[in-house]
């Protein structure tokens, strides 16, 4: 068995952060090993969150696996009796970390899940498009991209929002306009709409007041007709717009 000293400094360090109560966490001996003594510490309100440690009689460095990892799910490595108490105090701060993060997480999961639907759709829409932008259409496609950042900055500007809020957002907006500008010069057209309707997406999801007509008209011109039959404006508008956004007239900003 683990004596009570070093047993007493274990919870010392689950519970060192402040974050958590020596109670939020079981620690289960298993003294039945040939080698020595494997200890199971979980958090008992997720436990995914283990940290398993193999103590070898007589041994400097003694085997630990431990989930969450710092950087992979699951990592393992062997530390001597110090390194073990740093890692359960790491541990336990990666733990706090998870938690707070876990709303923020699972709507990244959500937006990822619905950018790949919006990708499948658009695919269907531009999968005949094989040719680039001549000299002539990314003179205009630079223009038409000038007019709408212009009109969006405006639109922020005008939503009065702090302006540390403000700041970050039109310098989100300007690089993403500086990013599709250069894009149009390497990618095809079937490229470079699958990324401007999925920024277009993403802004619409932050604010839904930048989903402008002329928003959905700079991409909308370089559709050729065939598409445009099976893909009106109005589809298009309602298909990067977030639900409550989608009900609206078509066009209107």
């Amino acid at each position: 068995m683990i004596n009570a000293i070093f047993l007493n400094s274990i919870y010392n360090h689950l519970s060192k952060s402040g974050f958590f109560d020596k109670s939020d966490f079981s620690v289960i001996q298993d003294d039945s090993k040939t080698y020595g003594v494997e200890l199971t510490i979980r958090y008992r309100y997720n436990t995914d969150f283990i940290f398993t440690i193999d103590f070898y009689r007589g041994a400097k460095n003694h085997d630990c696996k431990i989930r969450p990892g710092e950087i992979f799910d699951i990592d393992e490595f062997s530390v001597d009796m110090g390194g073990v108490l740093k890692h359960i105090e790491k541990w336990t701060e990666r733990i706090e970390s998870l938690l707070y993060q876990a709303p923020t997480f699972r709507h990244v999961l959500s937006l990822q899940e619905q950018v790949n639907d919006l990708d499948n759709e658009l695919r269907k829409v531009v999968k005949d498009i094989d040719d680039d932008f001549n000299s002539h259409e990314l003179r205009e496609l630079a223009k038409k991209l000038d007019e709408v950042e212009a009109e969006l900055t405006n639109k922020l500007q005008e939503q009065h929002q702090e302006t540390e809020t403000l700041q970050a957002d039109m310098r989100r907006l300007q690089k993403d306009f500086e990013i599709l500008k250069n894009q149009a010069s390497v990618l095809d057209k079937r490229n470079w709409l699958l990324s401007f309707y999925t920024k277009a997406y993403l802004w619409g999801q932050n604010n839904p007041k930048l989903i402008t007509k002329t928003l959905m008209e700079v991409g909308y011109t370089f559709l050729p007709e065939s598409a445009k039959e099976h893909f009106p404006i109005d589809t298009a508008t309602a298909l990067i717009s977030p639900p409550e956004e989608s009900t609206k007239q078509p066009g209107h900003s």
